[in-house]
């Protein structure tokens, strides 16, 4: 029981050093790459190719994480026709099927239908996904799109009970401590008070930080939202019943809660991860999956970031010339300053594994 105390004391000690202060929402706003959705454009015979370009322009010039192919499959091999579902009932009226990215390890399309200009629209962007993109960009910490199932009374009681829930939550939430903005960064990389930091503490645009959840209630029976409403079907619920989807940074949702499973428990569970620290990086290795959003978050982030202005050497010559009061206080920062993050984990790692074998010897 001892030894297994010891080892739950030791990770816990070096996961302290990997969370960053940034809470997950808004580092994955500024720092994580939307994933590419697959438009893929079937149609039969190249006297129809120049047409299909035209149709399918909005898709490939839309400042939006999507990637399009065309394939003309009267150009297919037999085998290659093999790995299209359902190629042969392509006739000469084009067909877009759309795909999730990638990484979700979906095969089949999660819409379909003939290549015109109102599926071209519908596909790149919707109403409510451009309602989304303007909460992010002022501030939300994560907009909940609320999925009806056309059930007036159920819809209702699903909209107030997590209205209330939310309510409840973001009472008790708060930013994490030791969030930098790049205007309290000193040219020597600590704080204003002289205390060092880690770069990934440091917030990189102007958006304001705090602990808001907006509601997007949502019709399936909306038009203008009908392929929108299908990319949203794989995030968990039935058709019969309301399912609440938070969505964060660049458009990315983690997994529906129904109606049936809003509760305080489930509702802090999402609330307490997205508002907390972000404790890995490394966007793969955290739960959810991109929307497709017709929006080019790098522009519209560009505009409000801040610049950390380092201190330079100054130049003199080609001789070595003697360090300036400034430069000789940054060095002197610089030689104070905390181990790199890798370099911490890889001592910790080293000391917890020594500490450990020198207790299991210790008990032999």
């Amino acid at each position: 029981m001892r030894s297994a105390a010891v080892i739950a004391l030791l990770i816990a000690l070096i996961s302290m050093g990997e969370a960053c202060k940034v809470p997950v929402f808004r580092y994955a706003l500024e720092r994580w790459e939307s994933d590419a959705y697959r438009a893929v454009i079937l149609y039969r015979g190249a006297d129809l190719k120049s047409s299909v370009e035209v149709l399918a322009a909005p898709l490939v010039n839309a400042p939006a994480n999507l990637e399009v192919e065309l394939i003309n499959v009267a150009d297919l091999t037999e085998e290659q026709k093999w790995q299209i579902d359902d190629v042969d009932v392509v006739g000469k009226i084009p067909q877009l099927r759309l795909h999730y990215p990638h990484g979700s390890n979906i095969e089949a399309p999660l819409w379909e239908g003939p290549l015109d200009t109102t599926s071209v629209s519908r596909v790149i962007d919707s109403p409510i996904r451009t309602q989304l993109v303007d909460a992010i960009l002022k501030g939300s910490s994560t907009t909940w799109i609320l999925l009806q199932c056309g059930d007036a009374s159920r819809d209702a009681a699903a909209e107030t009970r997590l209205r209330a829930l939310l309510d409840t939550v973001t009472a008790s939430l708060t930013i994490p401590e030791g969030v930098v903005r790049a205007d309290e960064v000193t040219a020597e990389g600590t704080t204003k008070d002289g205390q060092p930091l880690e770069m990934d503490d440091v917030l990189r645009t102007e958006i304001p930080l705090k602990i808001h959840f907006p509601i997007f209630t949502l019709s399936r029976e909306t038009p203008a939202e009908s392929i929108f409403i299908k990319m949203l079907e794989h995030f968990g619920g039935k058709p019969d019943e309301p399912v609440a989807i938070p969505v964060f940074g660049r458009g990315r949702a983690l997994e529906g809660i129904p109606a049936s499973a809003l509760s305080k428990a489930s509702i802090s569970g999402a609330c307490d991860y997205l508002c907390g620290e972000c404790s890995c990086q490394v966007k793969d290795e955290n739960p959810g999956l991109d929307l497709l959003l017709a929006v080019d978050w790098n522009a519209k982030l560009e505009g409000t970031s801040f610049i950390v202005e380092r201190a330079l050497p100054a130049l003199s010559g080609f001789g070595v010339a003697e360090p300036s009061a400034s430069q000789k206080a940054s060095s002197s920062a610089e030689s104070h300053s905390p181990l790199p993050k890798v370099l911490v984990l890889t001592l910790g790692g080293i000391l917890a594994v020594t500490l450990l074998g020198t207790y299991l010897i210790a008990r032999r």
